[in-house]
């Protein structure tokens, strides 16, 4: 059985290359913004998988990125354990549009042929003028 075992989003996340180790940085809660439109400049998704051994290898995905309702990335991904019980996804966007003042982003990784789906979701809202 596969298990989504950590999934966030942040501004940005770093793998040590001595040690595989990855740094999370920045991590969205919510956030405000000035005004809308607003684009993201860079979002990175992290999921950290993990599956039985006799579970397969390899699982096609869609990546997806959500605004509220709007569909704004759809993109065929990957899921490729090798022969490891755990497994890493990180992916790095850029220019995610806010068009709306008080909305929901959602980021989320399913996996197509077992219904098993990675989800973060954080709100944006629009700061009041003072």
């Amino acid at each position: 059985m596969i298990r989504v075992k950590l999934c966030t989003v942040a501004e940005s996340i770093i793998v040590d290359g001595q040690t595989n180790t990855p740094s999370i940085i920045n991590v969205l809660e919510g956030i405000q913004v000035e005004s809308v439109p607003f684009y993201f400049p860079r979002l990175s998704m992290f999921v950290l998988w993990e599956r039985d051994l006799e579970d397969p290898a390899q699982y096609d995905a869609v990546f997806q990125v959500q605004v509220g309702d709007q569909e704004v990335l759809h993109q065929p991904i990957l899921v490729d354990f090798i022969d490891k019980p755990r497994c890493r996804t990180q992916i790095q966007t850029s220019a995610i549009p806010i068009f709306d003042a008080a909305t929901t982003v959602t980021f989320s990784i399913r996996l197509n042929d077992i219904d098993i789906t990675a989800s973060y979701s954080f709100s944006v809202d629009v700061r009041e003028a003072e």
